[in-house]
């Protein structure tokens, strides 16, 4: 991946509703920079009056959508489009005739890479299948429902309606599938390689940053427990800076501004059963199941192993 060498000219605006929405759609699809791809990205410039050009250099198109969650959207089995669709027009402002895209979408709850009990004690068996089965299966259904709504609107009213819905439902299925290749069952019970963080480009720059990963935790859970209500908590890659940095979002926006190296869900539904209302105990725990190696595997990828 060349995500370092294409984001140095990043220094566009943050995606839009409109624009992120259709990103939802590229990576629901998993589409890449290929030409039907191209050609959508294209519609959107023209929508937007955008020269088309620059626009492959903004709204995070390139390295959000097609390096950020292209390869790790294509791990956790993000199905080929089955059931549902999405049609896109160009604008009456096109130099090109009008014509329809219809995209047929499907969006499924992915599997966990571990059994439900497999990162007990720090997270119950109980509230790993509530929180899978439940909550995220919630999102997916809610999504498949927004995108079939939107194929049958006629009107821009009907189509604002529904960006809520699409930006909130595709954040959460996005965030809980990136969430759940996070973790893995701990090593310090003898399950798996969970908790722990091995010599490497990771640990290199987490200390370069910190000084220790134990400062580096103690920071990310002081951050993370700040957040007002419900969101998420990020190590997150800049490739502007070049460095790691801990970012938090609300509710479920997924992360825009740097490429997701690991995220912790800080809503209730993940940590109330068993920590009840004690945000610290669940941080402090978390940490023992975290998959490291996953960690710096999307950190090699979204660096373009250039750090």
């Amino acid at each position: 991946m060349q995500l370092a060498n294409e984001s140095q000219k990043h220094t566009c605006q943050p995606l839009s509703l409109h624009t992120y929405e259709l990103a939802v759609v590229r990576v629901m699809l998993g589409f890449e920079t290929g030409r039907f791809g191209g050609k959508i990205q294209d519609r959107v410039a023209e929508e937007r009056g955008d020269d088309k050009e620059t626009h492959r250099d903004c709204d995070h198109w390139s390295y959000y959508v097609n390096h950020v969650y292209g390869s790790i959207t294509a791990d956790i089995n993000t199905p080929f489009p089955s059931s549902s669709a999405l049609t896109l027009s160009t604008s009456q402002r096109s130099p090109y005739p009008r014509q329809k895209i219809t995209l047929i979408m499907s969006n499924t709850l992915p599997d966990l890479p571990y059994a439900y009990d497999g990162l007990e004690p720090y997270i119950s068996r109980q509230i790993m299948e509530l929180h899978h089965k439940k909550h995220h299966q919630t999102y997916v259904n809610a999504l498949n429902a927004a995108e079939q709504a939107y194929a049958k609107t006629k009107t821009p009213k009907e189509r604002i309606a529904l960006q809520a819905a699409l930006k909130f439902n595709g954040g959460g299925h996005i965030n809980h599938s990136l969430f759940w290749k996070n973790l893995a069952p701990s090593v310090a019970e003898k399950k798996g390689h969970g908790g722990e963080i091995k010599p490497g480009p990771l640990k290199d720059a987490i200390e370069k940053k910190w000084g220790s990963l134990d400062a580096f935790k103690k920071e990310f859970n002081t951050t993370t427990a700040g957040i007002q209500g419900s969101g998420w908590g990020w190590l997150g890659y800049s490739p502007s800076s070049k460095t790691l940095d801990i970012v938090t979002t609300a509710n479920q926006d997924p992360l825009l501004s740097h490429v997701p190296i690991i995220g912790v869900d800080i809503w209730e539904h993940a940590f109330y059963l068993q920590y009840l209302n004690v945000k610290a105990d669940y941080l402090n725990a978390i940490w023992n199941v975290i998959d490291f190696q996953e960690a710096e595997k999307r950190l090699l990828e979204g660096s373009g192993a250039k750090l």
